[in-house]
């Protein structure tokens, strides 16, 4: 007896298999008949399987497809009618069911056609709006069928109906960004963040992904400033304003916003400290001066307060030396606010950065080579300052000593930071500087093994300026073998580093008509501007600018002597309406440079579409 149990169950499982492997085989031949176009054969396998509802979700898809496609509308609707009897809750089926209402009324007018079909989808529309759940499973179909808009207004339905307004807010706003109806996309993105704080940064990084468009920035910026007159009180609203005026360099306008939600929300002015330092990496130093500022008079007596105080005086720092001619008188007052800083917080260690960033301006500003070389062993001797600021203070001392005309020393602080710092950006920092050495004394084949590393540094900035260098240096050996243009070009840069302007300029215009026509002359050129910019020469630099534009309209240097042409005659030259007529031709010009954003901003600044600081 139990052999016999024992038989009929293999005997089960035998035909079982049989059983699923034939309805494989049918399946895999259907699909074939369809692939080779043999469609009434592909229709009558189908029709087959199909009697069998276990086999419908296995064929649903192409047997239906195909039964609209021949046109065999009672088949299809005998077929649909019973799949969605069998599964009335799903609601993949009965959208089907609206494709066949559209095929089967295509031979009236199209409109009354669409007209019969959306008649269907308002009443799936109806029956699943009332449960979130199918709602989106049904918003779900009707995307992976194509059909956004209706996806769109069940989920508006389902949202309407449920009375939350903030239902579903994250499904539409993907929706419409894949619709590219971006303010749509916005608005639901904004619901989405007002559910839950948390949801910001990923609106944040959503926004950054799909607003590409500098129009699209500046109407988020409208739509929040409307949002925050409506509901003051609204931090997402005035936090999204922030971020938004961030990426269009609006640090004037982000720094008011912040300062009012610092001042509402008690947040210690670390939002304000970064967007400081923010406009300050980007050269906007009456911005930074004053978030800086503020920070030094709203939180004194505070770390924070004295760490704004440091930066304020970096930036003044920073815009002394971008302003030209560089003024001594003002660099002398800059080591007094630094002497002052040390002198106030003595036991601070942001006392010795502050003794680390004197010193380079007394070594390379104020030609105090031997106080700052003093100053910075001192530092370096010192048992109390860190690893990191001992190798800062390393650097810096090889520069000086590359300014001294002392590059044996420099080499050897160089060698030093790399090793004791592998593998950090301060040590990949002394690796390219060791390059960029080697490159000014001509061993190229030296700078391009470090430089060949350094395209793999962890740090962005460090490997993009490593291959900056490195195709420089490739594109102007690879066709002149004896090197001379870029060694004569590298002891220039050498020159200039160590202060001999006068003797650079004196010369600049021999050597550029002795490597005239040679792929390296418009850098010669940009070189001249340059050092004229730093002389005080401004329409004579504007020109040279404009010649490497002219010139060499297509190089790799046009759109940055565009720039920069642009940028002599807005702030040096006061000439806004010519330096706003070469920022357009920029924009128009060379769209995908990296200045863009920089001259979209400085366009905006001239036509006045900032607001002042206050």
């Amino acid at each position: 007896m139990l052999k016999a149990v024992k038989l009929n169950i293999i005997l089960l499982l035998v035909y079982a298999g049989g059983a699923t492997f034939a309805q494989s085989v049918s399946i895999d031949l259907a699909q074939q008949y369809y692939a080779q176009g043999d469609l009434e054969k592909a229709l009558d396998v189908y029709s087959k399987l199909a009697k069998n509802s276990a086999n419908w979700q296995l064929i649903h898809n192409p047997y239906f497809t195909l039964l609209i496609q021949l046109e065999e509308f009672q088949k299809a609707n005998k077929y649909i009618n019973k799949i969605i009897k069998s599964y009335p809750r799903n609601p993949n089926y009965k959208i089907d069911k609206g494709k066949l209402v559209l095929a089967e009324n295509a031979r009236l007018s199209s409109r009354q056609g669409e007209e019969k079909a959306n008649q269907y989808y308002t009443a799936i529309r109806n029956e699943f709006s009332d449960d979130p759940y199918y709602s989106r499973r049904a918003a779900q179909y009707f995307l992976q069928i194509g059909e956004r808009e209706q996806a769109v207004s069940l989920l508006l339905l389902a949202r309407k109906k449920s009375g939350d307004e903030t239902l579903f807010a994250l499904d539409l706003a993907n929706i419409y960004r894949y619709m590219n109806k971006k303010q749509d996309m916005v608005e639901q993105y904004i619901i989405f963040a007002n559910v839950n704080k948390g949801n910001l940064r990923y609106v944040k990084n959503s926004l950054q992904v799909t607003l590409t468009k500098p129009e699209d920035i500046e109407n988020l910026e409208s739509f929040l400033f409307k949002k925050i007159q409506e509901e003051p009180g609204n931090t997402v609203y005035t936090e999204l304003l922030i971020w938004a005026n961030l990426q269009t360099k609006n640090f004037t306008s982000a720094f008011i916003q912040a300062r009012a939600l610092d001042r509402r929300m008690s947040q210690g002015g670390v939002a304000l400290m970064d967007i400081g330092k923010m406009a300050l990496s980007n050269k906007d130093y009456k911005t930074a001066d004053k978030v800086f500022g503020y920070l030094v008079q709203t939180y004194a007596g505070s770390n924070i307060s004295v760490q704004a105080e440091l930066w304020q005086i970096s930036t003044k720092e920073e815009e002394v030396k971008s302003t030209y001619p560089v003024s001594k008188e003002s660099l002398l007052q800059l080591t007094e606010l630094y002497i002052k800083f040390i002198t106030q917080y003595p036991t601070n260690p942001l006392a010795y950065k502050a003794n680390l960033q004197m010193a380079l301006v007394q070594g390379y500003y104020l030609n105090e080579k031997s106080e700052a070389i003093q100053s910075l062993q001192k530092l370096i001797e010192n048992p109390r300052v860190n690893s990191q600021l001992k190798s800062e203070a390393k650097l810096t001392l090889a520069d000086i000593y590359l300014l001294n005309e002392e590059p044996w020393e420099s080499t050897l602080l160089y060698a030093q930071v790399d090793k004791t710092m592998k593998e950090t950006p301060i040590g990949y920092r002394a690796k390219l500087k060791r390059a960029k050495l080697a490159y000014y004394q001509g061993e190229f084949e030296l700078a391009q093994a470090i430089l060949d590393i350094l395209k793999l540094a962890t740090s962005r900035e460090i490997a993009n300026d490593a291959l900056d260098l490195s195709i420089f240096i490739k594109e102007n050996t690879v066709f002149d073998s004896t090197h001379q243009a870029l060694k004569t070009y590298a002891s220039i840069e050498l020159l200039l580093y160590q202060h001999k302007n006068e003797e650079v300029l004196a010369n600049i215009d021999t050597v550029i008509n002795y490597f005239k026509g040679q792929s390296i002359e418009d850098n010669f050129i940009l070189l001249k501007a340059t050092e004229l910019k730093k002389n005080g020469s401004f329409m004579e630099a504007a020109n040279s600018y404009g010649q490497i534009v002219t010139k060499f309209p297509v190089g790799v240097l046009a759109d940055k002597a565009l720039f920069l042409q642009a940028d002599i005659f807005q702030n040096y030259l006061q000439q806004p309406d010519k330096a706003q007529e070469l920022y357009v031709r920029l924009l128009k010009e060379y769209p995908g440079s990296i200045y863009v954003a920089e001259a979209r901003k400085q366009f905006r600044i001239l036509r006045g579409d900032f607001e002042p600081s206050s």
